[in-house]
């Protein structure tokens, strides 16, 4: 069934490892994940009704709190796994794979199992609608999930295929292991805001649409203030991005209402290079990799378990 088929559906190459995914833009730039510091029994479910981001109009989500620390890399996860899984609707989560994905310890796996289950809950309750260049789009992200031997067989809903859809010409690539190294939910969700509206050198952005990507607006603003600075300077530091400066309201001087942001692209292009280089390279000794690259020559699969890339 090729309308599974996410390679088939984006205009763009699909890179899928553990350490470097392609992600639809929307997962960046919405408040699906969010940075909030509110515990499950605070806030059960999410539902946001609100204004237009960017191409993105009459946005509507339905969703219990999904954080940006062990859910978003449960999607990720998920993602690489169907994108592996080609046609197919129905997908295997090998618990072991997960967990190395995860860089969880064998001894703490119990654990883990119980929250990948809660974690899976959560994403069959997630539901969106939004109008993008003239259609409606009614997404989620699973259906039935059965604890099997080893694992968990997950139905994956269209809606998760259909975000690429979307996005057709609008990927873009995660350094998973550099995004899991930022301490702050804050820092973490406004590189993937800025990452995926990235396109020169300097962007501004106003405030209002960090706020509303962060899910922050209840907060005081003295608070909110202080946090994007510390999130700012935490991706400064991580080299994420190149640099940021406020830019202040005309009329009053102390109220800041924009950022000017340069986000640090080189690395990730040579990233990309590399793997790009690294696949040409597999593509001329491995005939089996080689006959699959001539029926999908817009496609780029990096296999976990492929010893070529250990």
């Amino acid at each position: 069934m090729s309308e599974y088929n996410i390679r088939k559906i984006t205009t763009k190459k699909i890179f899928i490892r553990d350490d470097y995914i392609s992600l639809a833009k929307s997962f960046m730039s919405l408040p699906i994940f969010n940075a909030t510091n509110k515990k499950p029994s605070e806030s059960d479910f999410l539902t946001i009704e609100t204004r237009d981001l960017f191409q993105y109009k009459n946005i509507r989500i339905a969703t219990p709190l999904l954080s940006l620390n062990f859910d978003f890399n449960i999607l990720l996860f998920l993602i690489k796994e169907a994108v592996v899984a080609e046609d197919k609707n129905v997908i295997f989560i090998e618990y072991s794979k997960l967990f190395k994905f995860l860089k969880v310890s064998s001894t703490n796996s119990p654990l883990y199992r119980t929250k990948t289950k809660d974690t899976f809950s959560k994403l069959q309750m997630f539901s969106m609608r939004f109008e993008k260049g003239g259609r409606e789009y009614l997404l989620g992200f699973v259906g039935d999930v059965i604890e099997v031997e080893g694992g968990l067989s997950v139905t994956v809903s269209m809606g998760l295929k259909i975000f690429y859809e979307a996005d057709r010409d609008l990927i873009f690539n995660l350094e998973v292991e550099r995004f899991n190294k930022l301490k702050s939910s804050f820092a973490r969700a406004l590189f993937l805001f800025y990452k995926s509206n990235n396109y020169k050198k300097t962007n501004t952005f106003k405030i209002q649409d960090l706020i509303y990507r962060l899910q922050c607006s209840d907060n005081d603003s003295k608070e909110v203030n202080r946090n994007l600075k510390r999130a700012h300077d935490e991706l400064v530091k991580s080299g994420l991005i190149h640099s940021v400066r406020e830019i202040k309201d005309v009329v009053n001087k102390r109220k800041t209402v924009k950022f000017a942001v340069v986000v640090n692209i080189a690395t990730d292009k040579e990233t990309e290079e590399q793997q790009t280089e690294t696949v040409e390279k597999v593509k001329s000794t491995a005939s089996d990799i080689r006959a699959k690259a001539k029926s999908d020559e817009d496609f780029m699969f990096f296999a976990e378990d492929d010893t070529m890339f250990n």
